[in-house]
């Protein structure tokens, strides 16, 4: 990863608040761009990058590549949060969030959002590490992780949940390791983890709650199973690989 060119000290406030209900109705594009920052709460930052709105966001895409966010631990504690209230695109890719109170990137539409309000996140390259959360997604998020590292959290590398309405985490060609738990799916409507080609390993527990698996990953070191993820397809040495 290269060097940040540009640096944010937020003690004691957000790094950068991404509000799309500011933009203007007439902004067809909204598309906010964030590359190269490093992104400082030194212990007291309340959020390193927020993203929010309820009645602008249709359409709107941020992406954030090649950023460091750091020590955040005042107020609600997150990294990367991003709460659009009527939906967007979320892309984040080569990009480190480490030291956070509570969750490194939290992926959720507002409560009360309708039916139509999906999140739909792309994380590729990405490490989540020392947090209580590395990945919260719920209430119409849809996640694709690739290439990821999600280490330290005390409770849970990957989290999902879905009181409101649908959400669906994929993981692949990653890592979920030295966490509380691996992997959990906290339940609720229609929550749905799939793994693939995926490490889980040195958790205190590895999995917690349903999940499915392409049969591909690997589960190693100590510490509890949990329940074993449910193999999709039919058994074979595919397991519905296509």
């Amino acid at each position: 990863m290269p060097s940040h060119p540009g640096s944010i000290l937020n003690t004691g406030a957000n790094g950068i608040n991404i509000a799309f209900d500011s933009f203007a109705s007439t902004d067809v594009r909204k598309d906010v761009r964030l590359r190269g920052l490093s992104i400082q709460g030194s212990d007291s930052g309340i959020i390193g990058i927020r993203i929010f709105g309820s009645t602008n966001t249709a359409k709107s895409v941020v992406v954030i590549d090649q950023c460091l966010v750091d020590g955040m631990f005042g107020g609600a504690a997150r990294g990367i949060s991003d709460e659009r209230g009527n939906g967007g695109e979320l892309y984040i890719s080569d990009t480190t969030v480490r030291n956070i109170g509570t969750t490194g990137i939290f992926i959720s539409p507002l409560a009360g959002a309708g039916a139509g309000s999906t999140i739909d996140a792309s994380i590729d390259n990405v490490r989540a590490q020392n947090g209580n959360y590395g990945l919260w997604a719920s209430n119409n998020a849809r996640v694709m992780v690739s290439r990821s590292i999600f280490s330290g959290s005390t409770t849970g590398g990957i989290y999902a949940k879905s009181s409101l309405a649908a959400s669906q985490v994929n993981v692949g060609t990653s890592v979920t390791s030295n966490n509380g738990t691996g992997i959990i799916n906290a339940g609720g409507v229609n929550t749905l983890i799939v793994i693939s080609n995926t490490e889980i390993a040195f958790n205190a527990t590895q999995f917690s709650g349903v999940t499915q698996s392409f049969g591909n990953s690997r589960i190693v070191g100590s510490g509890a199973l949990g329940p074993l993820p449910t193999t999709i397809g039919s058994v074979s040495s595919d397991f519905g690989q296509h």
